[in-house]
């Protein structure tokens, strides 16, 4: 009897506590963002580090994830990469393979993006500030003096409670079968 009171008493505390260990990503697109800050950087590393960091830089297929990342960047600097690209200056691909079709392109002063200024513009960045006043707007870009870092998108994981609260019952439930057979 000692024994059922010590478990539902550890999985009360588990159930009162668990939304405060960690916090569930809310998101449109259900996954998580994240802004480094990295002056300089290339698209290409700032690829490998989003790898690296177990997620791949940001793509945006809505009007809502592209509020929600416009959000993050805006005034923290006047570029970020996010993960598009472009191998001939005309198709434009995501770095996850997903369908390109939303597109939130800076247009202004008789200008037009993508416009593969100098030939070279083959990487997508957001716009953290404008001085035209369209932040969050995208740029075909190379310049790096003009990049302050990269926005990283993570996929959905389940909630840490979730999963701790899932162990609790399988093993509860694994000691109430050997219980059984005894």
């Amino acid at each position: 009897m000692k024994k059922h009171i010590l478990w539902m008493i550890l999985v009360a505390c588990c159930c009162t506590f668990a939304g405060e260990l960690w916090v569930a990503p809310s998101t449109a697109s259900g996954n998580t963002y994240e802004v480094f800050s990295a002056e300089g950087i290339t698209w290409a590393d700032a690829r490998t580090a989003a790898e690296a960091a177990g997620g791949w830089l940001a793509t945006i297929t809505s009007q809502a994830e592209q509020d929600e990342i416009a959000a993050l960047v805006y005034g923290e600097g006047f570029e970020f990469w996010i993960g598009g690209y472009t191998e001939d200056f005309q198709n434009w691909k995501w770095v996850t393979g997903e369908t390109w079709g939303y597109t939130n392109w800076w247009s202004g002063y008789g200008e037009f993006e993508p416009n593969n200024e100098e030939g070279v513009e083959y990487w997508l960045a957001m716009y953290g500030v404008a001085e035209d006043g369209y932040p969050g707007t995208w740029n075909d870009e190379h310049s790096l003096f003009i990049i302050y870092g990269y926005v990283v998108e993570y996929a959905a994981v389940p909630e840490p409670a979730t999963m701790l609260l899932l162990g609790l019952g399988l093993m509860g439930l694994a000691g109430a079968r050997r219980k059984f057979r005894s």
